[in-house]
């Protein structure tokens, strides 16, 4: 007599009758699928939460940080404010992420720590556990920016930076930094002393309403960086005095 026996979830499925194989067969698959998702797509929850780690201003607010964000270029129409990711190169453990979020008119303020205990790499969801979600979900992706850092203190803001996104799939084909500044600006892709990519910042006052948080936005093409690429931002203006002057700002990225 045939015995049909697949070990699934650390119990045995047997059967004596071969036209049940199949059940079992399909009931294998799901499993794996399930599985395979969960350790692509795990969820961290942020450490304890201080009273004031986000805020809201119905006020009009003043513009903060240079440094804004670095995320995935999203095709969603709006974010799910309960819940972004970053992208995980590399097996990375004990280590801290460190997230600021901001939306394009300064009302919206978070900073989040979450805390990586065993190696994870790839995509990894990072739950948001905002009350302000019934006035987040309204803002397109990117209308609100993501800036994630590895860091050990994370008020250091001295980190490297990872993508972030509010889509939680891969292979995803560009990313763009958010940045804040009334001058000319410039992204550079340096390699080896080559560079890569010299190109304007859009300026976000042309496209969307009073931005206050971040007012200049670069697309990048996530296939012409890699771990040997320097990124930089360069601010260029001319002084009273007839000089121009400028001033880099390095975005250290973990590819």
């Amino acid at each position: 007599m045939n015995v049909v026996c697949f070990y699934i979830n650390k119990q045995y499925l047997c059967d004596e009758n071969l036209k049940n194989m199949s059940k079992y067969l399909v009931i294998f698959m799901l499993w794996s699928i399930v599985i395979h998702g969960q350790s692509i797509f795990k969820t961290l929850e942020p450490e304890s939460l201080p009273p004031n780690w986000e805020s809201w201003i119905d006020s009009t607010p003043i513009s903060g940080f240079k440094k804004q964000g670095i995320q995935f270029v999203s095709s969603q129409k709006k974010i799910n404010p309960l819940m972004a990711s970053v992208f995980l190169p590399k097996s990375i453990s004990k280590q801290k992420i460190c997230l600021r979020i901001t939306s394009i008119d300064g009302r919206y303020r978070a900073n989040l720590i979450y805390k990586i205990d065993q190696a994870e790499n790839g995509m990894l969801n990072l739950s948001i556990p905002t009350k302000y979600q019934e006035k987040l979900k309204h803002y397109k992706p990117d209308e609100v920016a993501l800036l994630a850092t590895m860091d050990v203190l994370c008020d250091s803001n001295i980190g490297k930076n990872l993508i972030a996104s509010w889509e939680r799939k891969k292979n995803l084909s560009e990313f763009q930094i958010n940045f804040n500044s009334r001058k000319d600006v410039n992204l550079l892709v340096v390699e080896n002393g080559r560079v890569l990519l010299d190109k304007p910042f859009e300026d976000l006052n042309l496209k969307k309403d009073n931005p206050v948080s971040f007012n200049r936005s670069c697309k990048v093409p996530i296939n012409i960086v890699s771990k040997d690429s320097s990124i930089f931002v360069r601010e260029t203006w001319v002084k009273e005095n007839g000089k121009i002057q400028i001033k880099e700002y390095e975005f250290p990225i973990i590819l």
